[in-house]
């Protein structure tokens, strides 16, 4: 049953996204509980960082970072990193939901970087999940705005567009009316 959203046709599409792969870890599992508690999902799981086509974003509804391994400027870098594998191309920015432990210091670096690129995020602390299932269905529906406004521009486009087009067909009959 989805608690926090509204009905869809299809499964939510989450890419969960390790710091390192051979970790077997009780945290997805314990994410992934929360996540049926908003919706039914469909989980892809990339080996690495590396092995991740950007192409592979434009099926996700959410990204789950999970930087369990990493601290201070490396887990900043290693968002960095994911952040340029975002930025190729032109694309939506899916939301993401990183779970690792970051200093004051860094959070402050990740939120400017964040707010440059116009990218939705939240961040977890492994020890705080209670409210997971809250901030993933905020982020999905973030991620809904996103598609339609992204929807509405390809819309707008073709009317200034078809606009356009119209008003030189006006002024060619104008010109053609009033011989010149």
């Amino acid at each position: 049953m989805s608690l926090y959203l509204s009905p869809r046709s299809r499964p939510l599409r989450i890419c969960a996204v390790p710091d390192d792969h051979r970790i077997i870890n009780q945290t997805l599992e314990q994410i992934e509980t929360q996540i049926h508690r908003v919706h039914p999902f469909e989980m892809y799981q990339p080996r690495s960082l590396r092995s991740l086509d950007p192409q592979d974003f434009d099926l996700c509804d959410l990204l789950l970072l999970m930087a369990h391994r990493l601290e201070g400027q490396d887990l900043l870098d290693w968002i960095k990193s994911f952040m340029v594998l975002m930025s190729e191309g032109d694309r939506i920015w899916i939301p993401a939901l990183i779970v690792g432990q970051m200093e004051f210091e860094y959070t402050q670096h990740l939120i400017e970087i964040a707010a440059r690129s116009n990218w939705y995020f939240d961040f977890v602390c492994i020890e705080h999940m209670s409210s997971l299932s809250l901030r993933i269905a905020n982020l999905i529906r973030i991620c809904d705005h996103l598609r339609e406004l992204y929807r509405y521009e390809g819309v707008l486009s073709d009317l200034e567009k078809k606009t356009h087009d119209q008003k030189r067909q006006i002024h060619a009959l104008n010109a053609k009316i009033h011989g010149g």
